[in-house]
């Protein structure tokens, strides 16, 4: 039977530790090429890959994380990962079961493994993360409203887009702005290609996706961005200009409202520590 590793330990090296109102954030870190057998821990626990890449497989699925993924594992999740050519830095975040319990009538979020990249999301992890440095008397109240609101978002986005009815023109319509985010886009462009009027394909749009299409563009090109970031070192305005946006100061915009950090904050957040 794959081992259970104790509240507080991880395969790796644990960086720094803190415990805050039933909840204990730690920073880790693992050398490239790492593989970590099968596993699970006591406590659940979401984890945001700061640097490198690795495939975490659990049951029959494989999901493979990137810098602002963040995986939530609920208790006694087996899984076994395998890391890289790079460094890798994780941002744990161990929820002791009364904080289960106290979002479990708001939340199913947390019964079952699930995974999200980038976005708000993350952003909110990230901003924990940020939290967890600091060591002013406040910290501990806003690390306790962070994760609050990190769970609150995660149920949101968890929870799949509405399945009833749901027109085959409108799924055309999101892969077209998910292939084609970085070009000008506009609505009337998409809605004469998948033959609707634009009125009708913004409204059903939006009841579908719970975001407009602007939104939903904005959020990829950012999403983009933060990739390019992590992975490259091109010029900030490169990086924009590829994104889609027309200039640094346009991406710096809606990045730091999305991520909660600038551009540039962002990178030097990626860099290994330690």
């Amino acid at each position: 039977m794959p081992p259970k590793l104790d509240q507080g330990h991880f395969y790796g090296q644990v960086l720094k530790s803190r415990k805050v109102s039933g909840l204990i954030l730690s920073e880790t870190g693992y050398e490239p090429h790492a593989r970590l057998p099968k596993h699970s821990h006591e406590t659940a626990y979401l984890c945001l890959v700061r640097h490198g890449t690795y495939e975490e497989k659990f049951g029959r699925r494989t999901r493979s994380l990137a810098p602002m993924a963040l995986a939530f594992h609920p208790v006694g999740e087996v899984h076994s990962q395998e890391f890289h050519d790079a460094p890798t830095r994780s941002f744990n975040i161990e929820l002791e079961s009364h904080w289960l319990q106290r979002v479990e009538e708001y939340t199913g979020c947390l019964r079952d493994g699930h995974d999200f990249q980038g976005g708000s999301v993350a952003g909110l992890a990230l901003k924990l993360y940020q939290e967890f440095h600091r060591t002013d008397t406040a910290s501990p109240l806003v690390i306790e409203g962070l994760v609050l609101e990190l769970v609150g978002e995660m149920s949101r986005k968890a929870r799949p887009p509405r399945q009833k009815l749901t027109p085959v023109w409108v799924v055309r319509a999101w892969d077209m702005i998910h292939s084609r985010f970085t070009e000008p886009l506009k609505v009337e462009d998409i809605a004469a290609e998948v033959g609707v009027h634009p009125i009708h394909l913004s409204s059903v749009f939006r009841q579908t996706y719970r975001c407009t299409i602007g939104e939903k563009v904005r959020q990829l090109r950012v999403e983009f961005a933060a990739e390019q970031l992590s992975g490259t070192d091109l010029p900030l305005a490169t990086i924009a200009h590829q994104a889609g946006f027309c200039s640094l100061s346009h991406l710096s915009v809606y990045f730091k409202k999305q991520m909660g950090l600038t551009p540039s904050a962002f990178r030097r957040s990626l860099r290994p520590s330690g």
